[in-house]
């Protein structure tokens, strides 16, 4: 729905064509925008990693989601 902020980019290595990626991503708080209750404010830590392992990006974030309605 939206992505107001993303914190503390890294790129530690480079990416080289023909690598094979993948990608973490955690919650790290979840909550109620309180302003808006149909919306959740998510924050977050994600990783990217090479076919060796290594970390080649890191990354947090905060962004916007749509809540289910409560019962």
């Amino acid at each position: 729905m939206g992505a107001p902020a993303v914190a503390d980019l890294r790129w530690p290595r480079p990416v080289r064509p023909g690598e094979t990626l993948w990608a973490q991503i955690a919650g790290l708080e979840m909550r109620v925008w309180n302003s808006r209750p149909s919306m959740g404010i998510v924050r977050w830590r994600g990783e990217v990693r090479n076919q060796e392992g290594r970390l080649v990006m890191s990354a947090t974030g905060t962004n916007f989601f749509g809540r289910r309605p409560s019962t």
